[in-house]
């Protein structure tokens, strides 16, 4: 036990008083002499000794009275984590650390955590101790607000209204501990501080769990944590289950939706807009704490790009109530064909025509090898090399400068020499051509989770395989993937994906003196799904969590012109490329929906930004493990919801018992007014 007030306790020496004016009166008593002692006689000795213990009980109590008035106006604590003194010259450094990611926006009892926070950091900063020294920080992006002394209420105010809501994700662990090593080097500079103090206002991710050991040590740190979210309803994920898409499709479009809370929700409504318009809603309930699909059938119409979304109805966290998607149909695919002298002629000419004239959006440009590089490549959705042969340094740096815009290539392997697959930078290579004469090479195996084979329009597509006489063995195989191999295990069809640029390879020329493909059923409708799969720029690739940067490449023919960024509420601004990388870095993507670009007026891609699953409200640690996490004894946790200026000053200062000791002060009095006036029995 200490005391708040210890110099009130010189006080106490008035506690003698009692025992003064009792020997006073002891040294002061008059012998008067009788003539007869019979009225002495009459007094019983029992009579004498209750007069002696009475005196005693009386000098006792007034003893004690006055001791423990002393002790409360000397307000006696109880010592509680860290006490703290009254003492005028005693300063503070004091941090405060405000958890502004997507998260706080959870409302409980309609205010969000977020504003909760601000509002307790309000009431914290000005009830303390005026001689301190703060330091304020965000999360989100980190970020130190301000370092300064405090003078006024309305200081206190401005520094707080710095700091709004971000839909991004937080790295509390990092935060913390910068925020420390931050604070520790100001420390150093205005001198030594008795006192260090921090202040977490979170509602503390479960991803806490898996980060580093925190070094709190020398500060005396208060977890401010919030009760258990009580209902919250998330939209997970939004997607267009076909792979491959047409204009007048029926697409399935599905959406999965977990409910966390442990009541049932009733009568949810789903709704599923595109292009701004609700195309169908559903109305389902939902069990607790379970997760369930919902699947639309829409029609995928004839626009370029579809923009999509989920909805269902605002809840306590609004910003899982959305989900958004988006898919492109190609009207028209613009495809540069390389060949040989002759090559482009047969099946191979004839599947392509084919496919054209069915569908009316192929726009097709052959040329020979002898002339490349005298053609457009930038504006082609596909480039088709048949029998590649070498190119030289200025033919590879144009191959290059393509394949940074995330394009697709078409190979044709045959019988030319060529470093093709070392020019793209690809690990895999080839052998020399294996020429079955007496018999074929059959196919058995297909992968059937590829987007060209998902849902192939060819039953027993098995049964239908062609027969191969002749085809290049591939070597370094690390870095491809097999959608259709031959019986001898080795590859005749199979995709390389590196960097977001795709490639289909054939080892195989199309023509009947390598394979009988090209009079095969399932021919054209192959070459239509792959062309259709390599020029789709696959918009939904391009997501990201909000708050996250995006690294978008660009052609060198698009780094010179203007580029506008088109957030989700419609607002514009010019982006500055990266000319040396030749990209665009996009950070501070702090808002839910889709973004889009466009390079001199005309669109250039978009993306789609989502909620982190780090932020899900449901995903936060409970109290007995942020116990675990943070050890320390100089540690106190603080519900959201419980008086925490009180608690926080029991914990800095200890709990008062002034008023005990007032309590037994009057208990005492009241006992020795009536028992002065007692008589004995």
């Amino acid at each position: 036990m200490s005391f708040l007030s210890p110099n009130i306790l010189w006080a106490l020496i008035f506690a003698f008083i009692p025992l003064i004016i009792h020997i006073f009166n002891k040294l002061t008593t008059k012998t008067i002499n009788f003539s007869s002692i019979q009225f002495l006689k009459k007094l019983e000795t029992s009579k004498i000794k209750f007069f002696k213990i009475k005196e005693l009980v009386l000098l006792l109590l007034r003893t004690l009275i006055i001791i423990f008035l002393v002790l409360a106006f000397s307000r006696p604590v109880i010592s509680g984590y860290f006490t703290i003194t009254d003492s005028s010259n005693q300063s503070s450094h004091i941090a405060i650390i405000i958890d502004n990611s997507a998260s706080m926006s959870y409302e409980n009892n309609q205010i969000s955590l977020f504003d909760k926070s601000k509002n307790n950091a309000y009431e914290l900063l000005t009830k303390l101790n005026s001689n301190f020294f703060l330091d304020v920080y965000q999360t989100t992006p980190f970020k130190r607000v301000a370092s300064e002394r405090i003078i006024n209420q309305k200081r206190i105010t401005e520094i707080l209204n710095k700091i709004s809501i971000s839909g991004a994700k937080d790295n509390l662990y990092y935060v913390i501990n910068s925020s420390l090593k931050t604070s520790d080097k100001l420390n150093k500079v205005f001198g030594n501080v008795p006192n260090k103090e921090l202040y977490i206002f979170s509602d503390f991710p479960a991803s806490i769990l898996k980060n580093e050991k925190l070094d709190l040590m020398g500060w005396r740190t208060y977890l401010f944590m919030m009760d258990e979210y009580k209902k919250n309803v998330r939209i997970n994920e939004a997607k267009v289950n076909n792979l491959i898409k047409y204009p007048n499709q029926l697409l399935s479009i599905e959406t999965n939706i977990s409910n966390s809370s442990s009541l049932e929700i009733k009568d949810l409504e789903v709704e599923l807009f595109t292009n701004d318009i609700k195309s169908a809603q559903l109305v389902s309930n939902l069990k607790p704490n379970i997760k369930k699909n919902f699947e639309f059938k829409v029609y995928s119409g004839q626009s370029n790009i579809t923009n999509g979304w989920f909805k269902i109805p605002n809840d306590d966290f609004d910003l899982d109530n959305k989900k958004f998607f988006q898919f492109r149909l190609t009207k028209k695919i613009k495809i540069l064909f390389f060949h040989n002298e002759g090559e482009f002629s047969g099946p191979i000419k004839y599947v392509f025509s084919s496919i054209n004239h069915s569908n009316d959006y192929l726009e097709i440009e052959n040329h020979s090898y002898n002339s490349f590089g005298y053609n457009r490549m930038s504006d082609k959705d596909l480039i088709v090399f048949y029998n590649p042969i070498d190119f030289n340094e200025e033919q590879i740096s144009l191959i290059r400068n393509y394949q940074k815009s995330q394009k697709s290539f078409l190979i044709f392997l045959g019988d030319s020499n060529t470093n093709l697959f070392s020019d793209l930078n690809y690990k895999t290579s080839f052998n020399s051509n294996i020429d079955n004469e007496d018999d074929f090479f059959s196919l058995n195996k297909i992968n059937f989770e590829n987007p060209i084979f998902n849902n192939f329009p060819v039953k027993n597509l098995i049964d239908e395989m062609p027969k191969i006489k002749k085809y290049n063995p591939i070597l370094n195989m690390s870095d491809y993937t097999k959608l259709l191999n031959l019986s001898n295990g080795d590859p005749f069809l199979f995709e390389i994906n590196q960097n977001g640029n795709k490639s289909i390879v054939f080892t195989s020329l199309m023509n009947l003196d390598w394979s009988d493909l090209p009079i095969n059923g399932i021919f054209i409708p192959l070459m239509h799904r792959i062309i259709v799969y390599l020029s789709d720029f696959n918009l939904q690739e391009l997501n990201v969590d909000m708050g996250d940067s995006l690294y978008i490449p660009l052609s060198r023919s698009n780094l010179s012109k203007e580029i506008i960024l088109e957030d989700p509420n419609g607002l514009k601004s010019k982006l500055k490329p990266d000319f040396e990388n030749e990209r665009l870095i996009l950070s501070d993507l702090n808002l839910l929906g889709i973004y889009k670009i466009f390079v001199d007026t005309e669109f250039y891609t978009s993306f789609i930004t989502h909620l982190s699953q780090l932020e899900d409200p449901s995903k936060r640690i409970s109290k007995n493990a942020l116990s675990k996490v943070f050890q320390l004894n100089n540690v106190k946790i603080v519900n959201f919801d419980e008086n925490h200026i009180e608690s926080v000053d029991e914990t800095r200062r200890g709990k008062e018992l002034w008023y005990f000791f007032i309590i037994i002060s009057l208990i005492l009095i009241i006992f020795e007014s009536f028992y002065s006036r007692s008589k004995p029995i």
